[in-house]
């Protein structure tokens, strides 16, 4: 796990020039995602606990009455940059508007509580050997963001179990569906002899009255047979065309006279 330096008094240990901390909430949950070092520079450049305020003036730091404490503060961010140095550490987070550990802001020199632009002697020191400082409220914001991402892995993370164990339970053969059954069309009846369509020379129709020559123009009388026809009665010449009609099947249409000698 990736080991950060961290100001002391963030953690709650009581360092502060009054002898107090400034714990931060969120330092517990930042504890599970890096090893945290505590450090206070001005405890370890040997000044008490609690001790005199201190402002930056310049290059150097004075107390209030005036007495010039920048030697104690120089071995304080020399002990921090051998730490980060020893251990690799490439990111700490410092209490902002510390003389020793300031980010973005510290006091004027002046102990009237006036905040300017500047960085702690430490904090300084730290940046020279290219460790990234953040201050109280950017360590929050980059464990916010450390929070977002995991949850993002994790996602994924379930996700992937979810589908490998979807490829590892046994598969539903799908059911096989009948097609569908389509009856077959029926065409209407068009005679016995030939139910189904047309066929040359005739009409599709049961038609026993006329056929058709074989040029397809004329219609001709269909007769019995090229001879005379000869049935009961002896009846002499040509038979006339059969009756229409199922009942009347091979029957010739009309009463036939027998012809008279």
């Amino acid at each position: 796990m990736e080991k950060i330096l961290i100001s002391a008094c963030l953690l709650g240990e009581k360092c502060t020039y009054k002898g107090g901390d400034n714990k931060a909430s969120y330092v517990e949950e930042l504890n599970q995602y890096f090893d945290l070092v505590p450090f206070c520079p001005e405890v370890e450049g040997g000044l008490p606990t609690p001790r005199a305020p201190s402002e930056i003036r310049g290059s150097s730091v004075y107390r209030e009455d005036g007495t010039d404490v920048t030697k104690a503060f120089n071995l304080g961010a020399y002990k921090a940059t051998s730490i980060c140095s020893f251990l690799g550490i490439r990111l700490a987070i410092m209490k902002e508007n510390s003389p020793s550990c300031g980010v973005h802001k510290v006091h004027n020199g002046y102990f009237n509580d006036v905040l300017v632009s500047g960085e702690g002697m430490t904090t300084r020191a730290l940046k020279k050997i290219g460790v990234q400082v953040l201050n109280e409220e950017e360590g929050l914001a980059m464990l916010e963001e450390l929070k977002k991402q995991n949850a993002i892995k994790d996602e994924k993370t379930e996700r992937a179990k979810e589908a490998e164990a979807a490829k590892a339970a046994p598969k539903e053969e799908p059911k096989e569906e009948r097609p569908h059954f389509k009856p077959r069309p029926i065409r209407p009846y068009q005679g016995k002899t030939r139910p189904f369509g047309k066929k040359e020379g005739f009409s599709g129709k049961r038609n026993y009255g006329e056929k058709r020559d074989e040029e397809g123009d004329e219609k001709k009388p269909r007769f019995h047979g090229d001879k005379p026809f000869e049935g009961k009665g002896n009846f002499k010449g040509k038979g006339k065309p059969f009756a229409k009609g199922a009942k009347n099947r091979g029957k010739p249409r009309g009463r036939l006279k027998p012809d008279k000698d």
